[in-house]
């Protein structure tokens, strides 16, 4: 029963990695994101790069906010900790999917020699 659940194979050969909306994917460098912002427009969305306080890593924040007369307020509040400098991201927005394709920059390893004493 609980076999092809837990089943390796299967379970990271999910081309998404899906939780309550949105869903990541990696793939040749690249991280492609989906968004829920139903109900909300371009104009309503910003989307800001937050330095963090640890080096190298950034923090995405996707915020949205709209009202509507009929349905009330539509919100969204989406952070994501990102553990590689960003170079850019290209967003656009598809029946209330915000999709975000980010690239990165490929870190710089310092060529550091030992002295010995």
């Amino acid at each position: 029963m609980f076999t092809s659940f837990f089943n390796a194979t299967n379970y990271f050969d999910r081309p998404f990695l899906e939780r309550d909306g949105y869903a990541v994917k990696e793939k040749d460098g690249k991280l492609t994101m989906q968004i829920n912002v139903l109900g909300l427009g371009k104009d309503d969305i910003e989307i800001k790069i937050i330095p963090s306080r640890t080096p190298n890593n950034q923090i995405l924040s996707i915020e949205g906010e709209r009202e509507d007369e009929l349905f009330g307020t539509f919100k969204v509040n989406q952070r994501f900790t990102l553990y590689k400098q960003m170079d850019e991201y290209v967003a656009s927005l598809e029946n209330g999917i915000l999709n975000l394709e980010i690239s990165f920059v490929e870190p710089v390893v310092p060529d550091v020699k030992v002295t010995w004493k």
